[in-house]
């Protein structure tokens, strides 16, 4: 299975205060300012533990937006940590957690997370 389908499966039951859940691409009808939505996409996988002339892990990096809807009413950051917490507790690496921002079209507040899972072969 994928490590992006693994992240999806495993924050799914987590993140019940969003009105959908997209991977790779959020459909022209998914995009409304009234809708929280999180986008998952795959970003670089880097291999890595070298031993032999040959690598032994690879680090699938992981990207989550969360776009909230324009009345949106929860505790943003409450929210994330908790979602933070989660990823760390199932072994990804948090690498980057950007900031809140707005979409230029949907003028949505948005966040974006970095994270990477480590897979051995």
């Amino acid at each position: 299975m994928s490590a992006l389908k693994l992240t999806y499966d495993l924050i799914k039951p987590l993140i019940t205060w969003a009105d959908n859940i997209y991977l790779k691409r959020v459909p022209q009808s998914g995009v409304a300012p009234d809708k929280t939505f999180v986008l998952l996409t795959e970003l670089a996988a880097d291999l890595e533990d070298y031993g032999s002339n040959s690598f032994n892990s690879i680090d699938f990096g992981i990207q989550i937006q969360i776009f909230y809807a324009m009345n949106f009413n929860q505790d943003y950051e409450n929210l994330e940590i908790q979602l933070l917490k989660k990823l760390e507790a199932n072994g990804y690496r948090i690498t980057a957690v950007r900031g809140h921002a707005i979409d230029p079209d949907t003028h949505q507040d948005f966040q974006t997370i970095l994270i990477t899972k480590r897979r051995f072969n």
